[in-house]
């Protein structure tokens, strides 16, 4: 029994190690918000490659080292034919090689990994100032939330959107001679579309928007860029189901566009009830959810058809394509790409680059550039505008070591142009405002939720109290974010 007790927790050691690795290595330091949040939301429609993925990482390659310790160990024991090499301190002996692994030691062993891992783990994460800033109340989102209830929103023009998520981009993978962290330019034509149309960014050649704390996953991305506020969690996790009510509180884009008229579709490849986004497009703006699940019910798909997390970009432009060609005006198509998911992607294009992932975005940058074009040529256009916005930076640590220099690329082609482009410290809060301003809503004084309108010269909360101060305030508990939009 006590053999087998210890087999188990050396097991469980090498599983902890290798878990901690690839989780590392593939997501960084991911706050605990979105850990706890992801404990919470619906956890259907996680990509199969990324169930393998975590199978084979954590589970399969700990099997295979237990048994190759299992295997050397039985060599040792027929090489030194039950003798045994000793270790002895103080009168005691310790039986070194061969192991024994009925001995304490393997038992005390096991428990020293595993309450290193579970150090290293609260360390890494954060998890006591997190639990300090759980008891740590601010007033800052309070004192700078601009109710879009209370601002008067002038309509000139009902300009029609296509507003892209992308999946994990930044403007880091341009090349340095152009202000990114390649030696190569992974993104030349999104980098050509930021510098001739309007782009903001955070120095005076090509950067972008500076990622905040609770906006660093997909669904807070979205969120933060169209409420203008971050995401924090409910310990009701009722609110992300399919029926629940996501923030039900907050006044977002989708509520203000349905408001004025627009049709509003949201468009991806993946199953929407992943992540809460379902549950947050269908309470504001009762948007039409056209996700995997909705082609493969319509036939659209074949049943049996199912790539990365559903189906890939090439196809959700090609469906983007038909939406527009009956979607009536005003409207809103809302999209978000899955190919550049962490770790390795989904390459749909052939192979210029070592790295998989490079080629993925590379691919990524000339089928956005491929849909943007044939936007442009469709009789709409005129009236409309795209806006294409990473949803947070990659969170794959081993990728690109220049941490200072990440930032969320962000796109507005055929809107207004702008006071200020450039050296601008700007974040997600701030396209909540300006995107409709783009589409040529007037916006008494510039600001809406955490957000200010970027066209005008208005400071941005980044401007007026900067990065570091803005971070630490956003992490703290906020008894009027909990009030007015989780448990209203």
């Amino acid at each position: 029994m006590k053999k087998k007790l210890n087999y188990i927790l050396i097991l469980l050691s090498i599983i902890a190690v290798f878990a901690t690795i690839w989780v590392r290595d593939a997501y960084g330091k991911t706050s605990l918000d979105q850990i706890l949040f992801h404990l919470q939301v619906p956890a259907e429609g996680v990509s199969n490659d990324i169930i393998v993925i975590i199978l084979y990482e954590c589970f399969v390659k700990s099997l295979v080292v237990f048994i190759l310790v299992l295997l050397f160990n039985k060599l040792l024991s027929l090489f030194f034919k039950n003798e045994y090499i000793k270790l002895v301190y103080k009168n005691k002996s310790f039986n070194l090689l061969p192991f024994d692994f009925k001995n304490k030691f393997w038992f005390f062993c096991s428990l020293v990994i595993l309450l290193f891992v579970f150090t290293d783990t609260i360390i890494y994460y954060d998890v006591i100032d997190f639990t300090k800033n759980t008891f740590n109340y601010s007033t800052f989102i309070e004192d700078n939330y601009v109710d879009p209830d209370n601002v008067k929103l002038t309509f000139k023009d009902k300009r029609n959107l296509i507003y892209i998520f992308v999946e994990s981009f930044e403007t880091s993978y341009a090349s340095k001679n152009v202000g990114g962290s390649f030696k190569y330019n992974l993104i030349p034509n999104m980098y050509n579309l930021a510098i001739n149309n309007t782009s903001f960014s955070n120095n005076n050649y090509f950067g972008g928007l500076e990622q905040i704390s609770d906006t660093d996953w997909t669904i807070a991305g979205i969120v933060s860029q169209t409420s203008g506020i971050p995401l924090k969690v409910s310990t009701d996790g009722k609110l992300y189901q399919k029926d629940g009510k996501f923030l039900n509180n907050a006044k977002t884009l989708g509520d203000i566009l349905k408001e004025n008229g627009y049709n509003q579709t949201f468009l991806l490849g993946s199953n929407a009830l992943f992540g809460g986004r379902y549950a947050y497009f269908k309470t504001h703006g009762n948007y039409n959810i056209k996700d995997y699940n909705y082609f493969k019910e319509n036939k659209i798909i074949d049943d049996d058809y199912y790539v990365f997390w559903g189906f890939p970009d090439s196809k959700l432009y090609d469906f983007a394509k038909d939406e527009l060609k009956s979607i009536q005006e005003p409207f809103n198509l809302t999209m978000l790409t899955v190919n550049n998911h962490t770790p390795n992607g989904y390459l749909e294009c052939d192979s210029k680059y070592e790295k998989q992932i490079e080629n993925v975005i590379s691919c990524t940058d000339l089928q956005l550039y491929e849909f943007v074009n044939w936007v442009k040529k469709q009789p709409f256009y005129e009236n409309t505008t795209i806006i294409i916005v990473g949803d947070h930076i990659n969170m794959d640590s081993t990728f690109i070591e220049d941490m200072d220099n990440r930032k969320i690329y962000n796109v507005i082609i055929n809107g207004k142009t702008p006071i200020y482009k450039q050296n601008r410290l700007a974040s997600s809060f701030d396209m909540f405002p300006t995107t409709l301003y783009s589409l040529g809503v007037e916006i008494e004084g510039n600001r809406l939720g955490l957000g200010t309108n970027l066209y005008s010269s208005e400071e941005t909360i980044l401007e007026k109290y900067g990065i570091s101060k803005v971070n630490e305030e956003i992490k703290k508990k906020s008894k009027y974010y909990d009030d007015k939009f989780l448990f209203n």
